[in-house]
């Protein structure tokens, strides 16, 4: 059994018992860097009799910096994994993008398998890449396996692995990125559902995409006012405008809420909730975020949705 030193990086391998010979094989291709102390290797085989085994298993993946995935049918089958670990994996590896604790995972595809329906991988989950791209290990000769398994231990020792999250940080950034691109797209054609489809995935990725929350808005209200939807759609876009806000806190950003929630609640004769318009005007008035203003934003806001003769936009005017 491998053990590490307990201050190298810590790396967790998630495996089905019935597959312990690829297990075998991954420590096998660790265990030069577990000795000469550059990592340190987990699974359930350092449990002790009588553990709690769903708490110890949490326990050491919350204190690992890769976790290694080896997937074969079994792997899928395994009722425990799919349901206690997976999951877990998947909502540290998430957290981790924006926070100071970073997971990095590999999946290995041992075996086929129908790896696809864990959402790590899906079309609406995280799109890590499964290592090897083309086939399943099993598919290569022993020695081409050893020589795949050493090259990526090394890796895990090398320079850049010291800060893991950041390639994937930068991954994730690149996707919202692309998913806000086909949302402004969608949007400039008036294919409201396509563009509320992008801005969500980009907001998804990474929750503080503020300029996806302020044209995921536009884009709820679906070329309509505001006094024109439902309560439901009004508070959605109020969510978007608020998390735009929270997030950047532009000029833009208070003044459309202030507008949509007037058009809506003091056009339909009802009760504005907190803050109400007057408020988040005084805000957008100040100097700070007065300074933030952009005319072309706003001449692009009102291509998505319809500009109205009110007391708010006449502010707008006396305050340009």
């Amino acid at each position: 059994m491998i053990e590490g030193n307990g201050h190298a990086p810590r790396l967790f391998l998630s495996y089905s018992h019935r597959n312990e010979e690829w297990r075998d094989r991954f420590l096998d291709g660790l265990r030069p860097h577990v000795a000469a102390g550059e990592l340190d290797v987990w699974h359930d085989g350092h449990i002790s009799h009588g553990e709690d085994w769903l708490d110890r298993i949490g326990t050491e993946i919350r204190r690992s910096r890769f976790a290694v995935l080896l997937l074969t049918p079994e792997f899928l089958n395994s009722d425990f994994i799919r349901r206690e670990e997976l999951p877990y994996i998947e909502s540290l590896w998430l957290d981790s993008a924006r926070s100071s604790q970073s997971l990095t995972v590999f999946p290995w595809v041992c075996e086929a398998c129908d790896w696809q329906t864990i959402s790590l991988f899906s079309e609406q989950g995280s799109r890590i890449q499964c290592q090897p791209v083309q086939g399943a290990l099993s598919s290569y000769a022993t020695s081409e396996v050893e020589a795949m398994l050493t090259d990526w231990a090394a890796t895990l020792t090398a320079p850049d692995a010291a800060q893991p999250g950041r390639a994937r940080t930068q991954l994730l950034l690149e996707d919202a990125r692309d998913a806000f691109e086909r949302g402004k797209a969608s949007l400039a054609g008036k294919d409201f559902r396509s563009a509320r489809t992008g801005f969500e995935e980009a907001e998804r990725l990474v929750p503080e995409f503020a300029e996806a929350s302020y044209f995921h808005a536009l884009a709820l209200l679906g070329g309509r006012r505001a006094k024109k939807v439902n309560r439901q759609t009004i508070t959605r876009v109020e969510q978007r405008l608020t998390a735009a806000i929270d997030a950047r806190g532009s000029f833009l950003d208070y003044f459309m809420l202030g507008l949509f929630k007037w058009d809506y609640y003091q056009e339909n004769k009802l009760r504005m909730p907190a803050p109400n318009t007057e408020q988040l005007l005084e805000v957008a008035a100040s100097e700070a975020v007065l300074a933030t203003f952009s005319q072309d934003l706003l001449e692009e806001t009102f291509r998505y949705t319809p500009w109205i003769d009110s007391p708010v936009t006449r502010w707008l005017n006396a305050e340009g």
